[in-house]
């Protein structure tokens, strides 16, 4: 049986034992602890370096990356999604030349009465451009609007200015003659379609002389243009969607137009376009047509070359079909 001061000694021993092995315990509680921690530090190094890597990953480039464009300005707009699939200087204020055309169309049509016969003026005639019209000839409105913008006809928009300028009964415009009038009121069109970026000289588009064109927007308020003639005169452009078309006056002179756009033939569901070619402007061109069915797209471009505005205008067509497919 063990004396007091061994039992004393066992049990001071005892102490030292349970402590140690508490010390080292607490040691390995926070060893533990610490590789955990190490472990949530590798954990947010790692998810870290994921996430920057997942910024800096290489995305697939869009069908219109992948083409070059001698236009100044494009764009082309989904009408049925309501979206924009690409765009470039949309907003840059260009010469328009003939695009000029589509207003003069619209806010003719919108003021000349339906059957109304046109007589083609002296003053129309000399306009640039010759479309073999003779003085005092008479025209069906519709026909001669058709005829206008399928061969961008310069004489036939200013004997439409002139005869729509005189159903323009507004007092505001009292002291204009009926041509001015009409340019007038395009400019309140563009207005009141919030184009801001367009207004107008002239019906024609052509330009004025060596520094003034004859008109003045964006790509997009093209866009906005045709997106509301679509809708609200789903007609009025339909001619313009034919390779050749002939017509005959109201005095039985046979005209045989052709399109001015080259590229009717390689777009494909086209349903309207419209040209336009001068020094200051250089070659623009709109189109319109069908993806799908029933899918719209709007292609607008503005200060390509005179053939450079046929080839952009395929490849935008091409790499928009390509870019609805993926």
């Amino acid at each position: 049986m063990p004396n007091d001061n061994e039992q004393t000694k066992e049990t001071i021993k005892d102490e030292k034992l349970n402590s140690m092995i508490l010390r080292l315990g607490v040691l390995g509680g926070f060893l533990v602890i610490s590789i955990f921690i190490s472990s949530i530090d590798i954990f947010n190094i790692k998810k870290d370096n994921f996430v920057a890597t997942s910024v800096q990953a290489t995305f697939p480039i869009s069908n219109f990356e992948q083409i070059s464009i001698d236009a100044k300005a494009v764009y082309v707009y989904d009408l049925t999604e309501e979206k924009i699939l690409f765009s470039k200087n949309e907003n840059s204020q260009l010469p328009l030349a003939s695009i000029a055309k589509l207003m003069t169309a619209l806010v003719s049509s919108e003021l000349i009465p339906e059957g109304t016969i046109i007589k083609i003026g002296e003053s129309s005639i000399k306009i640039d451009g010759d479309n073999g019209f003779r003085v005092e000839e008479l025209w069906k409105f519709k026909d001669l609007l058709d005829y206008t913008l399928l061969v961008s006809s310069n004489d036939g928009a200013h004997a439409i200015a002139d005869t729509a300028g005189k159903f323009i009964n507004d007092s505001k415009y009292v002291d204009e003659n009926p041509h001015e009038k009409f340019i007038s009121k395009m400019n309140e069109k563009a207005v009141t379609l919030g184009l801001n970026q367009s207004y107008f000289i002239n019906e024609s588009g052509l330009d004025v002389n060596s520094t003034v064109a004859g008109g003045y927007g964006s790509a997009k308020d093209m866009s906005f243009l045709v997106e509301y003639i679509i809708y609200n005169h789903p007609k009025l452009l339909e001619a313009t969607a034919y390779n050749t078309l002939t017509f005959t006056s109201e005095d039985k002179f046979v005209y045989n137009a052709v399109n001015t756009n080259s590229a009717i033939g390689n777009i494909p569901g086209l349903i309207a376009s419209k040209t336009g070619f001068t020094d200051l402007a250089g070659g623009n061109l709109v189109v319109v047509f069908d993806a799908g069915i029933n899918h719209q797209i709007i292609v607008i471009v503005l200060g390509s070359s005179f053939d450079g505005r046929f080839t952009d205008i395929e490849k935008l067509v091409s790499a928009s079909i390509k870019e609805l497919s993926i």
